[in-house]
């Protein structure tokens, strides 16, 4: 089977760049949802899930307490 050029462009840019990564982490402290999120950076809901699942991090927020959240810096290191 022969792959044909609109394929392969359309693989292009999967992962978020750093602005979009930035934006994002921004738009979910916000409250807005995956799908809400996607629509205003102009990428699919799928890959903004995505985006969150590699940049999910366990923060401490105290000496016996820890928070779930993204970091847009984790999320680009495991791209």
């Amino acid at each position: 089977m022969r792959q044909t050029k609109d394929i392969n462009q359309t693989r292009k840019n999967k992962h978020l760049n750093w602005e979009e990564r930035i934006q994002r982490e921004i738009r979910q402290r916000v409250g807005l949802s995956t799908v809400q999120v996607g629509m205003r950076i102009g990428r699919p809901a799928r890959t903004i899930h995505r985006e969150i699942r590699r940049g999910w991090i366990l923060h401490r927020t105290g000496k016996y307490t820890v928070q779930e959240r993204y970091s847009a810096d984790r999320g680009a290191k495991n791209s």
